[in-house]
Parts: structure tokens; C-alpha cells; sequence
């Protein structure tokens, strides 16, 4: 992917990471939430000031407004953006700042993955340009990205055992625990304690997050 876009955009590094609920860009957290892969080097993080690399970030606004794509030298042309996440956002190096963030939702729109470009060696006009001439094009490699790799991360995050996969199959139509146990023959106790393993395995706070990530991510 990192190859097509260098010949097509002068492409530098690339960010790329997905979350299983859109709302859960309300909570804040982005980046503790999601599952992320990056290349860029320091200088195009930028200044994190210790909330994660994604929070508190003016991108994020607009991934939630639902904007197909947008540039990042224009990233601050939204009436949501505050000034703590303007200071942030110019204290990187300017050249950082070139490049495009691209939506792709999955889970029949309820879930969201984003792909970040950064072109540091273009100019923004540069960007643009290039960007615009073949848009159709650079989205469906975009998307075919994903396809390909959000099954990947996910299957080398989350590891369920059978059982869990069973359990939480059977919470996620609103069965209780109890109801649960029943239909698979095992005490409530035991229950309780394959959905504890299952949020760790999951890396999720609740129950109801386990269920869905597990179904947004296709795990049962």
C-alpha cells in the first residue's frame, strides 16, 4: 500500500487504525479504544502532550462528522476545532501537516477505520493536486487496504477460545448469564468466569464492549 501511494502521492508514513463503535469517539480514549499501526516517524507525531496520539485531535472531528476524506492542512476549517487542539496540532512540524485522512466504515456503518496519508515532502498544494486527479482511484486502494488488513490486525489482537466465542454468542442475542448456562449445560459461576477471560482477551471494560467488539470485529 506504502509503495502505491509513495509513486502516486509521494507518500512518506501512514497511520491506520479502526475502532468498533463510531460513538465510542464521544468517550474520548481514541487511541487506548482502537487498534493502531503506524510508520511515522517522531517529527510527524508532533506533540502528543501524553493523551495518545489520535486524542484530542481536530482529525477526529471530522471522522465523526462523516467526511469521506479530508486534507490535513485543512483539517483546522472545522467550527468544532478548539484552541488547546489548534496549539496542538501546529506544534508538530509543519510539514507534517501535509497529507489526508480517509473514512472507512465497516459493521454496516456503525464501526469506523481511518487510513492516514502523510506526503511531509510535498507541498500542500502539491498534495492536493496529485490527490484530486485520481481520487476514485486512491480511495479503492484505501479500501482494499482495509479489507485486506483489519482482519489481519484483528485475528493477531484477539484470540478467543471456543467456549468464549460460545458464551458470548449467547449474550449477544440478550440472554442472561444465567439463561446462558442453562443452554450450554455449565454452572453460572463457570459462565461469569469464560466472560471475564473474554473482555481480557477482548481488551474491553464491560461486558457489553466485549460483545461488541466481538461482533463488529466478526469474532462470533
Amino acid at each position: 500500500m506504502l509503495a502505491v501511494f509513495a509513486g502516486r502521492l509521494n507518500v512518506t508514513s501512514a497511520l491506520y487504525g479502526f475502532l468498533p463503535s463510531v460513538y465510542w469517539l464521544d468517550l474520548g480514549h481514541v487511541t487506548q479504544a482502537s487498534v493502531v499501526r503506524h510508520n511515522h516517524p517522531e517529527e510527524v507525531l508532533g506533540h502528543v502532550n501524553g493523551k495518545g496520539l489520535l486524542d484530542d485531535d481536530p482529525c477526529i472531528l471530522r471522522l465523526k462528522a462523516g467526511e469521506p476524506w479530508f486534507f490535513w492542512h485543512e483539517a483546522l476549517d472545522w467550527s468544532g476545532a478548539d484552541e488547546s487542539q489548534k496549539a496542538r496540532y501546529e506544534s508538530g512540524d509543519p510539514r507534517s501537516n501535509v497529507g489526508v485522512t480517509i473514512r472507512l466504515p465497516f459493521f454496516e456503518g456503525r464501526a469506523l477505520a481511518g487510513l492516514g496519508l502523510c506526503a511531509r515532502n510535498s507541498t500542500p498544494e502539491e498534495f492536493k493536486q496529485a490527490w484530486l486527479a485520481g481520487v476514485e482511484e486512491h480511495l479503492a486502494v484505501a479500501r482494499a487496504f482495509d479489507a485486506a488488513m483489519r482482519p489481519r490486525m484483528i485475528a493477531n489482537r484477539f484470540k478467543l477460545s471456543k467456549r468464549e466465542v460460545s458464551v458470548i454468542k449467547l449474550l449477544a442475542t440478550g440472554l442472561s448469564a444465567k439463561r446462558a448456562a442453562d443452554h450450554l449445560g455449565l454452572q453460572p459461576k463457570t459462565v461469569f468466569n469464560v466472560m471475564d477471560k473474554a473482555r481480557k482477551s477482548l481488551q474491553a471494560e464491560t461486558t457489553l464492549q466485549a460483545v461488541t467488539k466481538a461482533m463488529a470485529y466478526r469474532l462470533i
